[in-house]
């Protein structure tokens, strides 16, 4: 019946709507029978809804025995359909069949039995008793009951004597036509139920194995694992369909376990299975494109069919393992790391962007003084005596980009040079984020005492040297001054040879003298410079100035030397400027040795000094077409005593402490000085001044 299209039938469509239909007799096109089509809905579970149909075929004569059984001399049974047609009569030409259409019992020409006729098939109730009359014969009674599966009313005519004993079979024969039904409905109901919920749990089934992110098995214990079942996941892990694998069709799944890894594989599952537990084991398999993965087996021993059986399931664990393996590999670093940190000589301390501190050696706890006992990780920077810190992490924060450094007070009056430089991770997008401070701090108080003494002894030298070298100068000019006087003046033409030669050396040396004397003057008057400047002793005026008066006087002292050199000396006009509050000597004193650095550097081409002008500062460059600076060597030029180059000889007469002098001046006047070069094509050096610098009117005292 499943293959018939039979939604359009009337046993169908009251079955679906939820009630139990009995049709009227038909003859079979196919086998010429008279059938009855019987039909129910089928409710599984406690759905209030039905959600199929119980639907069959009976033959006629079925009902037909039944009936008959009934018959007596004085009582016979029939069945009315909903039409009022006869359906069922013990004489075969009383039945009406679809076919026939023979008139309804209740167009009977006996008025009697068209009214009870009519009765039956209304609503006016559901069973009851009428006593028929006939005009030729004595009087009868009929006891009907209509049928709440179907469209039937049944019947059963007996003699008025004898109703009460035919009130009975009328009772069992409804009774049993009713428990028929029912019990038919109820076992094909069970039957259908079974099959229902045997595959829905078959499909629920198929569908969890099939959606398991790992490989589900059942196989045989042997040396193969020959594979009796697996799931579709097993291309997937491996690469081979499961088919390959099923009964050892193209390889056994031993196959493509990892050489290494076989005898452990059996070893841990037949202990397993020896202590009669489960087992789990991880192993490398060999993919069919040749990848090697980690896979995770879990399972257990069970029967199957009378023999045993491992059921089981295999997942991919290759990403944890190498997970496992790389943070393994970070542990081990890490550790190593935080050894070296730990006995770093420096101190060092690293914050989060919430300033809340990540790391701290001991070095900088011993530094600082921050005892163990009441420092832990994760304390805000602001709950520790660390202000210096604090200023230059937020120095920092303002620019990333740079490093910065700054000399912080450690405890038991000691000094530090302090370097904090912004740390970078990579995020999702894999671009570098900003993640925290690192402030790395090392103790310079012998550093500082070392250059203390150093300063201190140059100035106390270059005060030694100063009086004895004035003296000889002094004289040197006084015998140049008096040679030329009494002697050099009274040499004729006609003199002698020789003597005039004498006289020409002895010109010569004098002047050497006086040169060197006054070279050795300059070095000494930088020297007590710096030392002063070190010491914080230097004097420096603070009066209005002009920028362009500075470069004026500056390019006017050192004319001589383009004179001397022949190059040419440009100073592009400047645009109009703030005033500047500053020393104005000291400015004329860095232009001047910028200026004369460039000359001797500077074999042939020009000089340019000039101005750019700035929102909140002014920008002093000196520019030439020298021999320029290699990168590596830009750094080192404002070194003291460094002068940069290759070999000695190249190298003009010089302290190397002019440019170290220039930074001084520049970085009290709040400023920078730098220089970009290209080695062989000259350079140029700039210094800064901010024009707010010095802007109130505090007397010229000592810094």
């Amino acid at each position: 019946m499943a293959q018939k299209n039979i939604r359009d039938r009337v046993y169908f469509q009251r079955a679906i709507a939820g009630e139990s239909y009995i049709s009227s007799p038909f003859r079979s096109r196919s086998t010429g029978k008279i059938l009855i089509n019987v039909s129910a809905p089928i409710f599984p579970g406690a759905s209030r809804s039905p959600q199929g149909v119980l639907a069959g075929s009976l033959s006629q004569d079925e009902i037909v025995k039944l009936f008959n059984s009934l018959n007596t001399a004085a009582t016979y049974g029939l069945v009315l359909n909903r039409r009022g047609q006869v359906i069922f009569h013990p004489q075969p030409e009383q039945r009406s069949y679809e076919e026939q259409g023979l008139p309804p019992l209740t167009e009977h020409p006996n008025p009697s039995w068209a009214a009870i006729a009519q009765d039956m098939i209304s609503n006016v109730g559901q069973s009851g008793v009428r006593r028929l009359e006939h005009p030729d014969r004595s009087p009868q009674y009929v006891a009907y009951q209509k049928l709440a599966s179907a469209d039937w009313t049944v019947a059963l005519v007996v003699e008025a004597r004898e109703i009460e004993e035919a009130v009975y079979p009328l009772n069992g024969l409804a009774l049993m036509l009713a428990f028929l039904l029912a019990l038919s409905t109820y076992l094909r109901w069970q039957q259908i139920l079974t099959l229902i919920k045997l595959q829905q749990s078959q499909g629920q089934l198929q569908s969890m194995v099939a959606n398991v992110p790992g490989v589900v098995y059942r196989c045989l214990h042997d040396a193969d694992w020959t594979m009796e079942f697996m799931s579709q996941f097993t291309q997937e892990l491996t690469g081979y369909p499961a088919s390959d694998f099923i009964s050892n069709r193209h390889r056994s799944f031993a196959s493509v376990i990892h050489p290494e890894d076989q005898a452990d594989v059996t070893q841990s599952i037949n202990s397993a299975l020896g202590r009669k537990s489960s087992f789990e084991v991880e192993y490398r398999i060999i993919t069919a494109q040749g990848v090697v993965k980690w896979v995770h087996e879990r399972g257990c021993s069970a029967m199957y069919e009378g023999h045993p059986v491992l059921y089981g399931t295999i997942t991919d664990v290759t990403e944890q393992h190498l997970a496992t393996q790389s943070l393994q590999s970070s542990l081990e670093e890490s550790l190593a790391l935080n050894a070296i940190l730990n006995h770093l000589a420096d101190g060092l301390l690293v914050v989060d962007n919430e300033n809340c501190v990540l790391h701290c050696n001991p070095a900088f706890e011993e530094l600082f003084g921050l005892s163990t006992a009441g420092f832990s990780l994760g304390v805000p920077l602001h709950d520790l005596p660390l202000e210096p810190l604090r200023s230059l992490v937020e120095d920092v924060r303002q620019h990333p980009q740079q490093n910065a450094i700054q000399e912080v007070p450690l405890c038991q009056g000691r000094l530090g040079r302090a370097i904090a430089n912004t740390i970078y991770t990579l995020d999702r997008h894999k671009q570098l984020e900003p993640m925290g401070v690192v402030i790395l701090v090392r103790d310079v108080t012998t550093e500082h005492e070392i250059s203390q003494m150093k300063t201190d002894f140059i100035a106390t030298v270059s005060h030694e040297l100063r009086t004895p070298l004035t003296s000889i100068l002094g004289f040197t000019v006084m015998i140049e001054e008096k040679l030329e006087a009494d002697v050099f003046s009274h040499l004729t033409v006609s003199s002698e040879p020789k003597l005039k030669r004498a006289c020409g050396r002895i010109r010569n040396n004098l002047g050497i003298i006086v040169a060197e004397a006054e070279r050795l003057t300059s070095l000494i008057n930088d020297l007590l410079d710096i030392a002063k400047m070190e010491a914080g002793k230097t004097e420096w005026q603070r009066e209005p100035l002009d920028l362009a008066h500075v470069i004026e006087r500056a390019t006017i002292a050192t004319m001589s030397l383009f004179e001397r050199s022949g190059l040419a000396l440009h100073c592009p006009a400047a645009e109009p400027l703030p005033p500047l509050m500053g020393d104005r000597d000291r400015l004329i004193q860095v232009v001047i040795n910028l200026i004369s650095n460039a000359v001797k550097f500077t074999p042939q081409g020009s000089i340019t000094c000039g101005i750019v002008v700035e929102p909140e500062q002014a920008i002093v460059y000196v520019r030439d077409t020298g021999v320029g600076i290699a990168p590596e060597d830009c750094a080192k030029v404002f070194d003291k005593f460094k002068q940069v180059g290759s070999t000695l000889t190249n190298k003009p007469k010089g302290t190397g402490l002019g440019l170290s002098i220039c930074q001084q001046i520049i970085e009290h006047h709040g400023g920078r000085i730098w220089v970009e070069s290209v080695l062989g094509r000259g350079s140029t050096f700039y210094f800064s001044l901010p024009f707010a610098i010095d802007q109130t009117n505090e007397p010229a005292g000592t810094s």
